[in-house]
């Protein structure tokens, strides 16, 4: 039986450009959780590699951008990308982020409920809807690297960008097989 560890809802101001502590920590908390649920161990967060991903999330929060970063070659990349509303009472306001709703709202769009594919070597179009989730869950990934950053969309709506970095890097092919298991 898998126990979860309470993710909390976290006050950030926005704009971000820089991921704050407790963000990160619900961030590696539900990853965790997510990976036990799938016979994963859990990761440790990498600093330089936190700080890799944490300039991809500003560059993306400059330019409205939701691509990969193109540089990126070592390391396998998931972006968490998302708005979320907000009411705008003035310059002190913070708004609440649910991590949890807002990951698992993403997530299940990418097969967190629906993967068919578990302990089997899809081929690279089987797994490309499913890439955000299975990079998440690969059970050889020790590190993660995690960045973050939001902005105004609008005077009700924010863009929140979540970059996470894994090493070893996920959904090599050739070893789906082993590393992306069915949920307990």
């Amino acid at each position: 039986m898998v126990v979860f560890t309470q993710v909390e809802d976290v006050k950030i101001t926005v704009p971000m450009d820089k991921c704050p502590d407790d963000l990160k920590s619900n961030i590696l908390k539900y990853l965790n959780n997510l990976r036990e649920e799938h016979s994963a161990p859990a990761l440790t967060e990498d600093q330089g590699i936190s700080n890799y991903s944490q300039k991809w999330a500003n560059d993306l929060a400059e330019r409205n951008g939701t691509d990969s970063d193109p540089n990126n070659k070592y390391m396998k990349e998931a972006l968490i990308l998302g708005d979320w509303r907000v009411d705008v009472k003035g310059p002190e306001f913070y708004p609440l982020f649910n991590t949890e709703g807002f990951m698992n709202n993403y997530l299940n769009i990418f097969g967190r409920e629906s993967y068919p594919l578990y302990e089997q070597e899809p081929t690279a179009e089987q797994i490309a809807p499913y890439d955000p989730f299975t990079r998440i869950i690969w059970k050889s990934s020790e590190k993660v690297g995690i960045g973050c950053s939001a902005g105004y969309s609008s005077p009700t709506w924010s863009t929140v960008n979540i970059v996470l970095n894994f090493y070893p890097a996920g959904n090599v092919p050739g070893s789906f097989k082993d590393n992306v298991l069915k949920k307990k």
